[in-house]
């Protein structure tokens, strides 16, 4: 109990801290996918225009 206090003593914020991090571990889930999306969709059309 007490290590657990001293914790939250040290970190105060974690909580607020750990939501931010979800949303930006989100942001970054969303922006890779976008990125590899757009890199296939660019890659198909590069062939495209090959043939």
């Amino acid at each position: 109990m007490q290590a657990t206090m001293q914790k939250n003593k040290k970190m105060p914020l974690k909580r607020h801290h750990k939501r931010q991090a979800t949303v930006l571990g989100l942001r970054i889930q969303t922006y890779q996918q976008a990125k590899t999306r757009t890199k296939k969709a660019w890659k198909s059309q590069s062939q495209r225009l090959q043939r």
